[in-house]
């Protein structure tokens, strides 16, 4: 960790377990340069598009449930989607393979700048405005966040409880992922989270969160809750 450890540059937090104990959690580097905190094993990051994998196991959690069907069209759970030449399934969106535009190039082109605030409701609204698809679904993989968010939705349509909430009972509080969360709002106060940064000449910049997006990005975590999730793929608690 040596390479990161350093009083004036973001760092990361590493833990590892062995036989189901932890025998390594430390942090190295800084998780707010503005005020010289040093990152620690429990500190929260924002993980971006890490996130992919907890709205897929939402997904899974309702198809094993029975109220969704993986491979039915997606517009039998969000029919605002505007109707599209060949049928585009839930699987489809897992796979990437939707076909759908992707979102945030969408936003460039309508003439969004990366700093700007960006609602959930005007993403939807920019998606459901388009009139085909980049390819027939199934045909092709191009990686989506279009689809991933519309995955979230659709955890939201069929269990009625916001996708935060969803996860967090289902997923989270079993496993005792007590610090892990997606935010219903972009400025929810995270205790512990470490603040984003991005390289600059002479040092870096701050990162300002400006997206609502949740499902293809915006899960926060530890370290230290993540070895609870790995573990869970060998237990099966959930």
């Amino acid at each position: 960790m040596a390479p990161w450890a350093s009083g004036d540059a973001p760092g990361v937090a590493v833990a590892v377990s062995l036989k189901d104990e932890i025998v390594f959690a430390r942090g190295a580097g800084m998780a707010n340069l503005e005020h010289s905190i040093p990152i620690a094993a429990d500190s929260v990051f924002q993980v971006a598009s890490v996130s992919k994998q907890f709205t897929a196991f939402a997904i899974l959690l309702l198809a094993s449930d029975g109220p969704i069907d993986l491979d039915e069209d997606i517009r039998t759970y969000v029919p605002e989607m505007p109707p599209t030449e060949s049928i585009i399934t839930v699987r489809h969106l897992l796979d990437h393979a939707s076909g759908l535009r992707e979102r945030n190039t969408l936003a460039g082109m309508a003439g969004w700048m990366a700093d700007d605030i960006r609602t959930e409701a005007q993403m939807r609204a920019l998606v459901r405005r388009q009139t085909d698809l980049n390819f027939e679904p199934g045909t092709e993989i191009e990686y989506s966040n279009t689809g991933y968010a519309l995955l979230a939705e659709i955890v939201e349509r069929v269990s009625g409880q916001t996708f935060s909430t969803f996860t967090e009972e289902r997923m989270f509080k079993p496993l005792g992922m007590v610090q892990t969360r997606f935010p219903e709002i972009r400025n929810d106060v995270i205790p512990s989270r470490a603040s984003s940064y991005y390289p600059s000449s002479g040092g870096f910049k701050n990162v300002v969160a400006v997206s609502e997006t949740t499902g293809s990005t915006g899960h926060n975590t530890t370290a230290l809750d993540h070895l609870k999730w790995a573990e869970n793929f060998e237990t099966q608690a959930v």
